[in-house]
């Protein structure tokens, strides 16, 4: 019979349909974290760019049993938080935290990859604000590229009294897992603020499973 693919984009509790009595695969990614804010200026110094959000990691169980009718737990991590994605504890994603990706060590699984780390923002070298960071990808077949870094404040204009511009916000992670951008820094001179960093990707949970064989209630009596 034909391969049955279910995904999970909330968390929820899962009631494992009627026909199934293993997973073929068991899929989750974890979360991506939020990009830094970029930093503000303070004249003379232009401020740099923040640090982009690490990615969420990956994990896959294969061939594992299950109950047909029973309830399992399915946590799906949300944008930019610290939550593992989880299904029923056969299969654990770690989220990632600040710019640093989600570790395979931490998750459950036949195959694990760590997430992406974050990049750095930077310095400009001039009087603008530096560039923010971009965002990790998330991990794994169904991880996202992450959110691109904001742009720097750009510096004044030269005239009397010019000042410069707020950095740019960092752009969001994309689906799934991915980080966030860091924001831009803030340019000089005068005293700007820096851009916000862009939000993370939610994780994510992907089952297959192949149906069993329905009993056949119809079948000749022998003997008689």
């Amino acid at each position: 019979m034909a391969q049955i693919t279910i995904d999970i984009t909330a968390s929820q509790t899962f009631v494992v349909p009627i026909d199934c009595n293993m997973f073929d695969s068991i899929e989750c990614v974890g979360p991506g974290y939020a990009g830094a804010t970029g930093t503000a200026s303070v004249s003379p110094t232009p401020g740099p760019g923040g640090a982009g959000g690490g990615g969420g990691a990956y994990s896959a169980s294969f061939n594992r049993p299950v109950s047909a009718g029973a309830s399992l737990s399915a946590v799906v991590g949300t944008q930019s938080s610290v939550t593992a994605t989880n299904f029923a504890g056969l299969a654990v994603a770690a989220a990632a935290n600040g710019a640093t990706g989600g570790q395979a060590s931490a998750g459950v699984g036949d195959t694990r990859i760590s997430g992406t780390n974050g990049s750095a923002g930077t310095s400009s070298g001039s009087s603008a604000g530096g560039p923010g960071g971009a965002g990790g990808a998330g991990a794994g077949p169904y991880g996202g590229t992450g959110g691109t870094g904001g742009a720097g404040g750009a510096a004044g204009a030269g005239g009397p009294g010019a000042q410069g511009q707020p950095g740019s916000p960092g752009n969001p992670g994309n689906p799934y897992g991915a980080g966030g951008g860091g924001g831009g820094g803030g340019g000089v001179p005068g005293s700007k603020a820096g851009g916000a960093g862009g939000v993370g990707y939610q994780g994510f949970i992907r089952l297959k499973y192949t149906p069993s064989k329905p009993i056949n209630l119809n079948m000749p009596m022998l003997g008689m």
